[in-house]
């Protein structure tokens, strides 16, 4: 049975629009605000279990009793992680780099 009555963790507007398009809306968007600094030599597959697990421990806990969606999003090329592009230019340079 889908759970309809929830709360979504994620600023993204893309996830929204996800949800959205399959016939879920979220009753709040309360996204939570952790820290995803990575750790010295961490790996992609390991940063990004650890930031989705954190994500969800202090959506849970900051929203007892309900039901909440959360995730994460990363970039990755071959072993480096793409941070979010902070602007237009730097953007630009991410694209590039994806595209060979």
């Amino acid at each position: 049975m889908a759970v309809k009555d929830f709360i979504l963790a994620s600023s993204s507007p893309q996830r929204r629009a996800l949800l959205t398009q399959i016939g879920y809306e979220p009753k709040q968007i309360r996204p939570v605000d952790i820290d995803e600094s990575e750790l010295l030599d961490e790996l992609p597959l390991p940063y990004i279990r650890r930031i989705a697990r954190a994500k969800a421990l202090t959506a849970a806990k900051l929203n007892p009793g309900e039901n909440v969606l959360c995730a994460d999003t990363i970039i990755v090329v071959g072993q480096k992680i793409i941070r979010k592009s902070p602007d237009a230019e730097a953007q630009r340079k991410v694209m590039k780099l994806l595209s060979g």
